[in-house]
């Protein structure tokens, strides 16, 4: 809970900054276990004479194994009237419909059809504060995680 290096609030809205993404510990067992089913799709692929598929789960593990060590970089996240507010990126709070404060998150349902949600990763100490803040602009809504969500909470990614 500690990942917060400044909170700052004043009459203008919630500033403060955390990392970009929750980061999981990942031992060296993680990446033999991902490197080990890898090595299974692709003898299974080759087996089955489907080579592009035996190239594309290589590829496909080359990629999980440098987001899996990628380590999250520090954003400054600010809530205001004027909207929200990443480093120096404003996304105006009449580009979202409602919110949720889920686990360590804050999501934005967003009013654009093909990008249904907005995450922002908070570990907030007063989380109470950036609700009664959302709340007075925007209304709640109930959040299901996705099977993509549970599945990366799963594997730590």
């Amino acid at each position: 809970m500690e990942d917060i290096k400044s909170v700052r609030r004043d009459l203008r809205g919630l500033e403060w900054t955390a990392p970009e993404f929750e980061e999981f510990d990942k031992g060296p067992g993680w990446y033999w276990l991902s490197l080990l089913f890898a090595i299974l799709i692709v003898f299974f692929a080759v087996w089955r004479g489907n080579f592009l598929f035996g190239v594309f789960a290589a590829l496909a593990e080359i990629m999980i194994i440098y987001w899996a060590s990628k380590k999250p970089r520090e954003v400054r996240f600010r809530l205001t009237d004027g909207g929200l507010e990443i480093d120096s990126k404003i996304y105006p709070l009449e580009g979202f419909k409602a919110f949720v404060i889920w686990d360590s998150e804050i999501i934005f349902q967003r009013k654009a059809k093909f990008s249904a949600y907005f995450k922002i990763y908070s570990h907030l100490k007063d989380i109470e504060r950036a609700r009664g803040f959302l709340e007075q602009r925007l209304p709640a809504f109930d959040y299901e995680p996705s099977l993509m969500d549970n599945i990366a909470r799963i594997l730590r990614f």
